[in-house]
């Protein structure tokens, strides 16, 4: 019987950093209700490593085809440890701080646009430094030709837009209810998590362990 093959990432879940940001928060969920397809299986998120396959050893120790800890297989199971233990040494490495996410941004993909929203250039600039962290130490769990480097934009999605009409009704709904123009929606980044799923299945990926940053840092 074959085996089943695994999906892990690292993800920045959106903590809101005061009661306004949480108010905020909320209408990004009703904006991502009305137009992400993936609002059911997603929590609003940035993705600092993304998804990889963990694929199956070729030969199973006796007793790695039972579940083991969150579900996961044994052999599964090693892996998102080793990757969790890189993930927190990375993390104690970084400040705890806030980013806000005040502007629109657009990614033109093959049948669609992706709305989201980012952070300035001057906010971004600790979370940018965590993420080059986090990739690196993603690397060695990563299969080789998952290694290739992309420029790191982060973000977080409001929704697919299809038409021209769909991305202004999105930015419109975007800068008014999030707020953009008054500071946007400040989000705590303070925890980051390490997830999981069966590959190729629809529903929402399984946090395994959180990885907390440090209060202040002083290398």
């Amino acid at each position: 019987m074959p085996r089943t093959a695994y999906t892990a990432l690292v993800v920045l879940l959106l903590r809101p950093a005061g009661a306004a940001d949480a108010q905020r928060l909320q209408q990004l969920q009703r904006i991502r209700h009305t137009y992400d397809a993936a609002y059911t299986r997603w929590l609003p998120h940035i993705t600092l490593v993304p998804p990889f396959a963990v694929p199956p050893p070729d030969a199973a120790a006796e007793g790695d085809a039972d579940a083991g800890a969150a579900g996961a297989p044994p052999w599964l199971v090693r892996v998102l440890d080793a990757l969790s233990n890189d993930t927190a040494r990375a993390c104690a490495r970084h400040a705890r701080h806030r980013l806000a996410l005040t502007d629109v941004g657009v990614f033109r993909l093959r049948r669609y646009e992706n709305v989201h929203l980012r952070p300035s250039a001057a906010s971004a600039a600790p979370l940018l430094a965590l993420q080059r962290d986090l990739q690196r130490a993603a690397a060695p769990h990563l299969p080789a030709r998952g290694r290739r480097r992309e420029r790191f934009v982060p973000h977080a999605s409001l929704g697919q837009a299809y038409t021209l009409e769909d991305r202004a009704a999105i930015e419109l709904e975007a800068e008014r209810d999030c707020r953009l123009h008054d500071g946007g929606i400040a989000v705590a980044v303070d925890h980051v998590q390490v997830m999981y799923k069966p590959s190729g299945a629809r529903g929402p990926y399984t946090l395994y362990r959180e990885a907390a940053l440090a209060p202040s840092y002083e290398p």
